[in-house]
């Protein structure tokens, strides 16, 4: 039997779609939903217009459709569109932390903003039809870093630094650079607390005056 999803209980609507809100304390209201098809959504609900803002920063992503709405005449809605049925656990992983990120953010433009950034960060592991889907330790080390990248923000480094600062996406030799400092990311299991494995003599290496390495386990 397949794993449930927060899409399963949601009818398929006869026009536009319909969806369920997700709990949260996002600055802006949040989705699942369903459209006529049947396809999966992420919503995200703005307040006022962010046309222009949406096409200087806007990002494609193979398997999912990402699309700027008009609602109510101030209003416009961010919707997410899974393609194919087979990618929804990943499409669930993609949404589940971009709400997450949107905890965040303080307003409409703001939330725009941290999505498509988030988005973008996650393409390269979801473009491809032809790639190869993430290894439990790859899985494990995504989920550190963005760990570390919201403790960041929850420390009063801005969005914008934070995110423009994560580069563990890009397979730099680092996850995070700060000006002259560098920061590599480790996940430990529970039979690796004691060790820290280093996949690259280049991770050993860089430019910068200061490389640390920090552990989440």
């Amino acid at each position: 039997m397949p794993n449930s999803s927060p899409w399963d209980d949601i009818a398929v609507p006869s026009g536009d779609f319909n969806v369920r809100r997700i709990p949260g304390k996002t600055a802006v209201p949040c989705f699942w939903g369903r459209d006529t098809s049947g396809a999966c959504l992420f919503v995200v609900e703005l307040q006022g217009d962010h046309t222009v803002q949406y096409r200087k920063d806007d990002v494609t992503v193979n398997g999912i459709d990402v699309d700027l709405r008009s609602a109510d005449p101030n209003q416009q809605h961010l919707v997410l569109t899974l393609e194919k049925q087979v990618d929804r656990d990943l499409f669930e992983g993609l949404c589940r932390t971009l709400v997450s990120a949107l905890e965040h953010a303080t307003d409409s433009a703001s939330s725009l903003a941290t999505a498509l950034a988030h988005i973008r960060r996650w393409k390269t592991f979801l473009s491809g039809r032809g790639a190869q889907r993430l290894s439990p330790e790859e899985v494990r080390g995504l989920f550190a870093e963005i760990t570390f990248l919201l403790e960041l923000i929850d420390n009063q480094v801005s969005i914008t630094v934070a995110v423009e600062a994560w580069l563990g996406p890009e397979r730099s030799h680092q996850d995070f650079i700060f000006g002259n400092t560098a920061v590599e990311i480790k996940s430990l299991s529970g039979a690796e607390r004691s060790t820290v494995c280093i996949s690259s003599e280049d991770q050993l290496e860089s430019l910068n005056e200061g490389c640390f390495y920090a552990s989440i386990g």
